[in-house]
């Protein structure tokens, strides 16, 4: 699915960042090589880890109970949109199919995305700003060493990177 000035991106992994502990969601753009990281809170992490190992909690999540509420409102979510960011705060809008559109956090947007398989999109310009080329040689068998340089990187990340 494609909108003029958004780019669509994927979840590529859900880790606990070294030595903050602070739960991330490391994002890529789909067809290119940038990633970047979507700081999230510690529910969110376990919620959308548990999406990502195909596990379910026994009752209803805060998302499921969205998607029901949408959905008995005669409503489809059509895709998710990364929007911007602020103070490494990203926004995001839940795009209904009745043309109307709900803010949202980009990590619940992110959840709800990932858990009805929905296209997640972020503004080109976004994307420019926050966004970094991931190295060339994609060797499956250097995935460990990749994600250890990304550690790295995200040790050395300063919130005024992003300003």
């Amino acid at each position: 699915m494609t909108l003029d000035g958004y780019q669509a991106v994927e979840v590529e992994n859900a880790l606990i960042e070294l030595p903050s502990q602070q739960p991330v969601v490391v994002m890529h753009e789909v067809g290119g090589d940038r990633v970047f990281p979507l700081w999230i809170g510690s529910h969110e992490f376990a919620v959308l880890s548990m999406l990502l190992e195909g596990s379910s909690a026994m009752r209803p999540l805060t998302h499921e109970l969205l998607l029901s509420m949408v959905d008995a409102l005669d409503a489809e979510i059509v895709r998710v949109r990364l929007v911007d960011v602020e103070d490494m705060i990203f926004h995001a809008r839940i795009d209904l199919n009745n043309g109307r559109e709900v803010d949202a956090r980009a990590s619940d947007a992110v959840i709800l995305a990932t858990h009805a398989d929905l296209p997640i999109l972020m503004s080109r310009e976004l994307l420019d700003h926050v966004g970094f080329a991931r190295p060339v040689e994609e060797d499956p068998a250097a995935t460990d060493m990749q994600v250890e340089e990304f550690k790295e990187f995200l040790e050395d990340l300063d919130p005024s990177d992003f300003e």
